[in-house]
This record gives structure tokens, C-alpha cells and sequence, in this order.
């Protein structure tokens, strides 16, 4: 009995349909680039990436994202989480459904940004990275990636959808779809700072 249960996992293993999404800053590069909050009397305070997560604009406020936008900080300073970019890079090779899924809006040089991935060995054309924060939505980040997460599940026909990603409001929010999709697995891993996993 026990051999056969190990083959049946075995077998939903294999024929499961997965899609992987891998989160960029804070999960697959430590980041420097800051977002800052300007109120109308023209003050600032710098956010990091996670205080952005969860930050909620007071009246007058506005976020400013020049730092988000600079492709040349994102290739200069970036530091890879070697752990995660191997999971992406075993991803890719092995031919799974891979996708990159940001907060950020798209930067100011495309193919400076891209050779960040290639300059840790990661084939970035073999995939593609979608930026949340082009969706001009006033919804919170986690909100604007499930976008993205649904419109995967609703045009293809995924039994697993995980995501990497070191925030955990947007892993609750992946484990949220369980209601409205209850024949999809969803594997959310949460990405400490010192690259460790916890899986939910």
C-alpha cells in the first residue's frame, strides 16, 4: 500500500500543470532602490521595498518611484539571493511555465534591466516579467499581482500556481484564490531576507 501511494504522488506529480511566478526585489535581488512618500508640503521619507507593501497614502500624499525607475541602480547594486536564482534557473531548465512578477513600473532602459538577469546566468528570454505597477489601479500591491495570477488561471488550464516572493501579504493573497478556484493547488513560498523558505 505504501509503494502505491508513493506512485500515485508520484504520478499527480507529474501531470500536474504548474505555473511559477518568482517576485524580483527582496526574493531574487536585495534591492536598494527606495520609494518615497511626498506630502503637499513638498516633505519626504524614503519607504524600502516590504514598507512599501503594506504602506497606505495619507490625504495629500503621493508616492514617488524616480528610484524604482532607474534601470542602471537595478543592474549596479542589485545583489542576487543565490538560492532563489538557482530555483528560477532549475525552473527554466527543466522547461516549466516561469514567470517574473514586480511591483515596479517599467524602467528607463529595458536592456539594462534585463542584463541584470543575464549577468547572473539567468536566460531572461526564456521567460517573461510582468510589472504590476503598470496597472494605474488604485488597489494595493498584493491586489495588483493576483491580476496578473487570474488572468494566467483564466486563459490556461494551471492545476498549481505557486509564487516566490518575500512578501507575505501578497503570499496570503495567492492563498486567498483558494475560494474562487478550488481545483488549482496554490503553493505560496515565502522568501526570508537570508534567501530561507517557508512554504504555505
Amino acid at each position: 500500500f505504501i509503494f502505491i501511494a508513493v506512485s500515485l504522488t508520484k504520478l499527480y506529480t507529474i501531470f500536474m500543470h504548474t505555473l511559477t511566478f518568482f517576485d524580483i526585489d527582496g526574493t531574487l535581488f536585495h534591492t536598494t532602490a527606495c520609494i518615497r512618500v511626498i506630502n503637499q508640503a513638498g516633505d519626504s521619507r524614503a519607504l524600502t521595498n516590504q514598507e512599501f507593501n503594506h504602506h497606505t497614502l495619507q490625504p495629500g500624499e503621493v508616492f514617488d518611484f524616480t528610484e524604482f525607475r532607474s534601470a542602471e541602480k537595478f543592474r549596479k547594486e542589485s545583489i542576487p539571493v543565490a538560492h532563489i536564482i538557482d530555483r528560477l534557473k532549475d525552473a527554466l531548465n527543466r522547461h516549466e511555465d516561469v514567470r517574473l512578477l514586480t511591483a515596479r513600473e517599467d524602467l528607463d532602459n529595458k536592456d539594462t534591466f534585463l542584463d541584470t538577469f543575464r549577468d547572473v546566468g539567468i536566460d531572461i528570454d526564456r521567460t517573461h516579467i510582468h510589472r504590476s505597477g503598470n496597472l494605474k489601479l488604485d488597489l494595493s500591491v498584493a491586489d495588483k499581482k493576483m491580476i496578473w495570477v487570474r488572468r494566467y488561471i483564466e486563459n490556461n488550464n494551471y492545476t498549481c500556481i505557486k509564487l516566490y516572493d518575500d512578501s507575505i501579504y501578497n503570499i496570503h493573497a495567492l492563498k486567498a484564490l483558494e475560494k474562487d478556484y478550488p481545483h488549482i493547488k496554490f503553493v505560496g513560498i515565502y522568501v526570508l531576507e537570508d534567501g530561507t523558505e517557508q512554504e504555505y
